[in-house]
C-alpha cells in the first residue's frame, strides 16, 4: 500500500492494524511518485514467539491471578432476566430431562472451553477477557459475571465451559418449577429458555458472534458451524 499524507501536513500516515495482529514492513525508495511504501504482514503461524513477549504474558497472567477478580474491581451483577430465569445451576441439573441435548452438548467444543484456556502456554485461567466466553455465567463482551454465575474454578467448578445456560440463560427457575406441582409455573419457566436459530445467529443477546467474533474466532461460518450443537426439544 501507499502511505497517504496527514491533509495539510508533510506527514505520512502508515495504518499498522488492531491488537497486535500484524507488522509493518516500510520500504523508502528513489522514486518520485511513490518514494515510500508499506505492506502489513499478519503475525501468524509462520512466525515463531518472542520469548521476551511470551515472559511478559507469563507476568500479566501471573499478576490477574495474584489479584484475583476482587483485585480487578470485578463484581458480579444481576443478570437482566433473573428475576425471570432465577440463579445459574449448571450443565448437569440439565442432563436427566434434556438427555439428549445434553449428549449433543457433551460432545461439541463448548464443553471442552475451559480446557482451551487451561492448556495455553501461559493458561489464561484468572484472565476476565478470556474467562468471558469460555465458562457458564459471564456477560461475553464486557468481561463481568452473573450473580451465581462463574467465580473460580475451586469455587464454581460446576459452572466451567460454555454450558447449557450460557445460550439459554439461567436454569434456576425452569429446575425448581420442574421440582414442584404449578403447572403454570412450569409452563412460563420452559418457555423463558427456549432460544431459536433465528435468535442465536441475530439476536443481540443470544448471537453466537458475542464470542465468536473476528479477533477470537476469525473462521467463524454459522451455517458450518450450527450443526455442531444444533438441538431441539420436543413440545
Amino acid at each position: 500500500g501507499s502511505p497517504r499524507f496527514v491533509p495539510d501536513t508533510k506527514t505520512l500516515l502508515v495504518h499498522v492494524g488492531e491488537k497486535g495482529m500484524a507488522a509493518v514492513v516500510l520500504g523508502f525508495y528513489d522514486n518520485p511518485d511513490q518514494p515510500v511504501a508499506y505492506q502489513r504482514v499478519i503475525l501468524d503461524s509462520r512466525y515463531p514467539d518472542s520469548p521476551e513477549m511470551k515472559q511478559m504474558m507469563v507476568t500479566y497472567q501471573n499478576q490477574l491471578e495474584a489479584l484475583g477478580l476482587a483485585g480487578l474491581e470485578i463484581r458480579p451483577v444481576a443478570h437482566p432476566r433473573r428475576e425471570i430465569q432465577g440463579d445459574y445451576v449448571g450443565s448437569e441439573k440439565c442432563a436427566n430431562c434434556h438427555e439428549k441435548s445434553y449428549l449433543i452438548w457433551k460432545r461439541s467444543g463448548h464443553a471442552k472451553a475451559w480446557d482451551t484456556l487451561r492448556n495455553l502456554d501461559p493458561p489464561r485461567t484468572f484472565d476476565p477477557e478470556c474467562i468471558s466466553c469460555h465458562v457458564t455465567g459471564w456477560h461475553p463482551t464486557r468481561y463481568f459475571p452473573y450473580i451465581s454465575g462463574f467465580l473460580s474454578e475451586k469455587e464454581t467448578p460446576h459452572l466451567v465451559d460454555v454450558g447449557c445456560e450460557s445460550c439459554h440463560g439461567p436454569g434456576g427457575e425452569h429446575v425448581a418449577a420442574e421440582m414442584g406441582s404449578d403447572i403454570e409455573r412450569q409452563r412460563r419457566a420452559a418457555q423463558a429458555m427456549i432460544v431459536t436459530k433465528k435468535e442465536v445467529e441475530n439476536s443481540e443477546v443470544h448471537n453466537c458472534r458475542n464470542c465468536h467474533d473476528l479477533d477470537n474466532s476469525p473462521d467463524f461460518d454459522f451455517a458450518k458451524y450450527w450443526p455442531l450443537v444444533e438441538h431441539y426439544e420436543k413440545e
